[in-house]
């Protein structure tokens, strides 16, 4: 019986552990980027629009660019259902910057296996000490709105 207990003890352990680390990875709180890097833009940018803050989201965007467009733009063009975001790879190039970032769809139903999901790449520019979205941003909505694009 004794030889019985220690054949299983190893993955036993095992088992716990990845179970452990499991928990730990579905319940920890996503990494907060600092606001004043691309990184911390773009994550605010997609969480403003993730709790409907469209103003919000809107204030992220380079105002020169979407001068012709608002909020109410982007709120139109936003997908109804649950998305979630990952941060991917980002470049930096004096005042400008590239952001990559999964958008993931239908998150809500199983958090392992999206529906579908979105490969986008932000560009940023620094203005007066600041980091702005610019260029074609996700979601699309500038096509609508005015002539820069």
């Amino acid at each position: 019986m004794n030889e019985g207990i220690r054949r299983w003890a190893l993955p036993g352990v095992i088992a716990g552990l990845v179970v452990a680390l499991l928990v730990v990875a579905l319940t920890r709180e996503p990494a907060q980027f600092d606001a004043g890097t691309p990184e911390g833009v773009v994550q605010r940018y997609l969480q403003a629009i993730s709790d409907g803050s469209f103003e919000t989201a809107f204030d992220y965007l380079d105002s020169e660019l979407y001068k012709d467009c608002d909020a109410t733009d982007l709120a139109r063009h936003t997908p109804v259902e649950p998305f979630g975001a990952t941060l991917g790879t980002s470049t930096w190039n004096g005042d400008n910057a590239f952001v990559e970032v999964t958008i993931q769809f239908g998150v809500t139903e199983n958090p392992l296996e999206p529906r579908s999901a979105s490969y986008e790449s932000f560009l940023l520019t620094r203005s007066d000490g600041a980091w702005m979205i610019s260029g074609k941003v996700w979601p699309y909505f500038a096509w609508e709105c005015g002539e820069n694009f």
